[in-house]
């Protein structure tokens, strides 16, 4: 719980138009992140296996 205060991480998964509760915590490093800076995210175990199953993570997210 202290890391997602930390990081800001959201209680509500990040992915865009869900409203599961976040479980899992993504890291991308500034080299993998589309802003250049590093990101963390908060999604919910949904998100977590399709991503994993898919082996990309291609979703649209809600700061």
């Amino acid at each position: 719980m202290l890391l997602s205060i930390d990081w800001g991480i959201k209680q509500v998964c990040q992915v865009r138009d869900c409203t599961e509760k976040t479980n899992s915590i993504v890291i991308f490093d500034a080299s993998e992140s589309p802003t250049g800076e590093a990101l963390h995210l908060g999604i919910c175990e949904n998100h977590h296996k399709e991503s994993i199953a898919s082996g990309k993570f291609h979703y649209t997210i809600d700061r």
